[in-house]
């Protein structure tokens, strides 16, 4: 539950001087967490070792070589921010804490 707790924590409370929120968009997070060795691309060999998806993100796509190469859309063999990451989101429960990450009660109603 407090591991729940912190990766929303994290996930929903970027905010800015003005109280706006700031959260980073569904592919660099994919990005970040499948990059193990922090070179902020994600390689063949990254990618087809993430096994599950990360907490708080939905894609539409199996984790395969082919699924690698259509998104590799500037085909430099690396997934990075510069490329079309399409099929990647964040999930209900994650997207239902980011909306109404300023009102507790709505917060509460969300998916667990």
């Amino acid at each position: 539950m407090k591991k729940n707790l912190l990766f929303v924590f994290a996930l929903c409370c970027s905010v800015a001087s003005s109280y706006a929120l700031d959260v980073a968009d569904p592919s660099e997070t994919f990005i970040r967490e499948a990059d193990k060795n922090h070179d902020n691309k994600v390689s063949l060999k990254e990618f087809l070792a993430i096994g599950r998806v990360p907490e708080g993100l939905a894609v539409s796509f199996p984790i395969t070589r082919e699924s690698f190469r259509r998104l590799d859309t500037d085909r430099n063999g690396y997934l990075n921010k510069r490329d079309q990451m399409e099929g990647i989101r964040y999930s209900a429960k994650a997207q239902c804490h980011i909306d109404n990450w300023w009102d507790v009660k709505r917060r509460e109603a969300c998916p667990k």
